[in-house]
């Protein structure tokens, strides 16, 4: 499912149309900004909980992870939210999970791009044996860069 997009505001273009923007918005409403609960949280749910829901590594069935320096919870947005909002990361503490307003030194959107070597960071991408879509990327990316709000 694509991001929903929202009309650009400001002055229409000469041609007489109002240009439109390709950040994704709330899948609530239109032209709101993304909010973790609703739109990000999603996300992390599916993709990150199998290794990151506590800290002992072993949250579902399968091999055991090897501990997780990122704790999300598991049915708490709130704990996740916290544990990624301008707190270091556990491996690469100089590094900042969430920077609001700053994809560009966000180092959890650099472990999803696969480019934390780029920044300093550790280990490899995530989530492991693959990769978000496009449009979880965007999603998380038009987030953090909208300000991360809960």
């Amino acid at each position: 499912m694509a991001p929903r997009r929202r009309a650009a505001t400001g002055a229409a273009e000469s041609s007489g149309t109002e240009p439109t923007s390709t950040e994704p918005t709330s899948s609530g409403s239109t032209g709101d900004p993304l909010r973790f609960t609703p739109d990000v949280w999603p996300i992390l749910q599916v993709n990150c909980l199998r290794c990151h829901e506590t800290a002992d590594g072993e949250m579902t069935p399968g091999p055991p992870s090897p501990k997780p320096g990122l704790v999300l919870g598991a049915d708490d947005p709130a704990f996740a939210y916290a544990a990624l909002i301008n707190k270091p990361a556990v491996f690469a503490p100089a590094l900042i999970y969430v920077v609001p307003g700053s994809v560009a030194t966000s180092y959890l959107f650099h472990k999803l791009a696969g480019t934390q070597a780029s920044v300093g960071g550790v280990g490899g991408s995530m989530p492991p044996g693959g990769m978000l879509t496009v449009d979880e990327m965007a999603t998380i990316e038009a987030w953090i860069d909208g300000g991360a709000l809960e």
